[in-house]
């Protein structure tokens, strides 16, 4: 190589003949040359390339995972694949999700398949009729693999029992286990499903999800297999949507959480007053005629009972909830939530009702108002009442909001008693505006202080601080008003007004 570049070099600076010919000589064997090498380096990458694949075939023997028991393997595989995707206590992760862990290596598929917890998903049970045979072979292989602990199970609405057929091998298994249903969703057409199953079986049922059709009128109907439930000892979670009669088959006093939907309003409350030891109620219904009333002296106490939905659907502006309020003593109720609906129009309030309840639930915290038929006068009633509340919302409420409500939610470091000394969040809509824009700037800056103010006061404020306003209406404030807001929200304070 060497004497190759000198007699390159002496070429170069000699002009005898021959000279030309000797130099492309000397050109040819060195691109001969370069082309021998490029081929070694090729080879070379891959020897190299042969000996890096080596290596990391060698270090996933010597890896640590591999060396982890099966036991913990499972649990990695259980945090991965449920990560974030809870829903009312069990996981909303497919078969398929499941299934790819098996494929990966031996001792994953071993360390799967022997974790039962990874195999406990919601049965897929559809609604075709002739379901394909893989959906079928897949669903036993849960039942299986996931035993013996319990698991969900839903027929949907547009289940047929008529595909039980079809479903065959299935659908005995899953009627054979009924101990270890954890929870059950269906249609009330399918009840009659459930006469084959011994009474007491239900053992691990914890939640109930039982949907039939809004209908007016007409014979209730009678459901058979519905003891069943009144012995499912663990069941504590049930959602009724139009079920006919079913304050004759429920465990009501075991219940904790229960969502309701019934057109009769003195069922949804001969109801609720059994359910001794409820914590969260969803109560949907018509609204009573304003002739109603129910006697002080029939007030039942509910002592576990911390939330409170009501929803008045179906309502004219003579009917109202106040029977509701008159025979519930709720005296560790945090959330009250009281709404009309939107195309029936509001409902009527009866303030001497509401505040009598207020006085026997002291502890309400959020309590939210939509579509109800307030005065002015009636709020500021409410928020007299309600020492313990941190966050007030009134949506739709008509005439209530206007420069005498805002005024009493001012704060004056005087006063003695202010309203609602721990409110923090604000939320009001209306579609008039009854107030100057000046009576909401005032309220704000009543109790909106920043950490400098804070230390600079005397002694504390008497009120806490307020952390979330929201105004919505049709109205636009004025440029004054907004750049005095903005100086707020950079201070910390989430303000908004809305334009609907």
């Amino acid at each position: 190589m060497a004497e190759t570049l000198s007699t390159a070099l002496l070429l170069a600076q000699s002009s005898a003949k021959g000279a030309k010919e000797r130099a492309q000589e000397l050109i040819l064997e060195c691109r001969a040359n370069i082309t021998r090498l490029e081929s070694q380096i090729e080879d070379l990458k891959r020897l190299q390339a042969r000996e890096y694949s080596i290596i990391a075939a060698l270090q996933l023997i010597t890896a640590p995972v591999r060396t982890l028991p099966s036991a913990v393997l499972g649990n990695i595989f259980i945090h991965t694949l449920d990560a974030g995707n809870h829903r009312d206590g069990w996981t909303d992760v497919s078969i398929k999700d499941v299934w790819v862990l098996t494929h990966v290596c031996s001792s994953w598929r071993h360390a799967a398949l022997n974790t039962p917890e990874l195999w406990v998903r919601l049965l897929p049970i559809f609604h075709d009729k002739r379901p394909g045979e893989a959906l079928l072979s897949a669903s036993k292989f849960f039942l299986e693999r996931s035993a013996p602990l319990p698991f969900p199970v839903s027929l949907g609405s547009g289940y047929d029992a008529s595909a039980g057929a079809n479903l065959g091998p299935l659908m005995d298994t899953l009627f054979a286990v009924p101990h270890r249903w954890l929870s059950l969703t269906l249609p009330t057409k399918l009840l009659g499903t459930l006469a084959q199953i011994p009474a007491g079986a239900l053992t691990a049922l914890e939640t109930l999800d039982l949907r039939g059709t809004s209908t007016a009128g007409g014979e209730p109907e009678v459901h058979s297999g519905v003891n069943a439930f009144r012995l499912a000892p663990r069941l504590h979670r049930v959602t009724l949507w139009h079920v006919k009669n079913a304050e004759t088959f429920m465990p009501w006093s075991q219940l904790t959480t229960l969502a309701l939907a019934e057109e009769s309003p003195r069922v949804c409350l001969d109801i609720i007053v059994r359910c001794s030891n409820l914590v969260s109620a969803t109560l949907r219904m018509s609204g009573w005629p304003e002739s109603v009333s129910v006697s002080a002296t029939d007030t039942v106490t509910l002592e576990h009972l911390q939330s409170l939905d009501i929803h008045i659907s179906n309502t004219s502006s003579d009917e109202h909830f106040t029977p509701f309020l008159q025979r519930l003593n709720l005296p560790n109720l945090t959330s009250l939530k009281l709404y009309g609906e939107y195309h029936s129009g509001v409902i009527t309030w009866s303030q001497p009702a509401f505040t009598m309840f207020q006085m026997r639930s002291p502890l309400i915290q959020y309590l939210q108002i939509d579509h109800c038929a307030l005065t002015s006068e009636d709020l500021q009633a409410v928020i007299h009442h309600v020492q313990n509340m941190t966050q007030l919302e009134v949506y739709n409420c008509s005439n209530c909001i206007d420069d005498a409500f805002l005024a009493a939610l001012r704060y004056s470091q005087f006063d003695p008693a202010p309203f609602t000394p721990k409110l923090e969040v604000l939320w009001l809509s209306s579609l008039r505006c009854d107030f100057e824009e000046t009576s909401l700037k005032d309220l704000v800056e009543s109790r909106w202080w920043t950490e400098e103010d804070l230390l600079a006061m005397p002694s504390p404020p008497a009120v806490a601080r307020l952390k979330n306003v929201r105004y919505t209406s049709s109205r636009k404030f004025s440029r004054k008003f907004e750049k005095r807001m903005q100086v707020y929200r950079a201070e910390g304070l989430e303000f908004s007004t809305l334009v609907s």
